[in-house]
């Protein structure tokens, strides 16, 4: 559950309500690779840090993390009792062209470990990408969506909003998300504007997005924090 506590134009001060805690928003979690942690959790939560980012997609993959995660859970695997979202994969195929793991498949094994914010698997279209692969790419994100939707039981889940730069697929996308059932709206495919510091473009398809949202549930930015 979303509470918005204060408001001032597209500006929100909020509170999202998780089984391990509370986050203010806004908020920056930070991404913990499980395979190898820059910063202990500790340190983290020295720096701040009241909420984390980490990848399902690695703990499935790897056999001796997946069954941790499963015999403990995600927070015993990183030995953080605060919430924790979980990724899904989408990053990796976008580097790597494909993941071995189906969109299905991941939202169980995040309900299974016992995430608090879930992820599905969209399709990562990136920005130079043209309007009719695009488009395409989005219908297979919503029809995803869809499904996880129906899938995801008493775990938040995250509805991706892609569209690459074409700013018409953007807010037709944040429409299409507003009418299903899901709890956050994570903006996608932006890392490769950032690492090219186009923040001009950045800045259109976050508006383009927030003014096409349901105003209600809370949107997060996917690899904002990007060096």
């Amino acid at each position: 559950m979303f509470e918005i506590k204060c408001r001032d134009g597209m500006g929100r001060l909020g509170e999202l309500q998780t089984p391990h805690g509370v986050i203010e928003t806004p908020a920056l979690l930070p991404v913990v690779n499980p395979k190898k942690l820059t910063l202990s959790v500790d340190e983290l939560e020295e720096c701040g840090a009241t909420s984390l980012i980490t990848n399902s997609y690695l703990i499935w993959k790897e056999k001796e993390f997946r069954e941790r995660a499963t015999k403990e859970g995600v927070h015993g695997l990183l030995d953080w009792d605060k919430p924790i979202m979980t990724d899904s994969g989408t990053f990796q195929a976008y580097m790597y062209g494909e993941v071995e793991v189906l969109p299905e498949e991941i939202i169980e094994f995040q309900k299974k470990i016992g995430t608090d914010i879930g992820t599905m698997l969209d399709v990562f279209t990136i920005p130079k990408t043209n309007f009719s692969d695009a488009e395409k790419e989005l219908e297979e994100t919503n029809k995803r969506m869809k499904v996880a939707a129906e899938m995801k039981g008493e775990m938040a889940l995250n509805g991706t909003i892609q569209g690459g730069l074409h700013m018409d697929l953007r807010s037709r996308a944040a429409k299409m998300a507003s009418e299903i059932d899901v709890d956050v709206h994570p903006i996608g495919g932006v890392v490769p504007l950032m690492e090219k510091y186009e923040f001009s473009s950045l800045v259109d398809i976050v508006m383009n997005v927030k003014m096409n949202l349901v105003a209600s549930r809370p949107v997060h930015l996917f690899g904002c924090g990007h060096p």
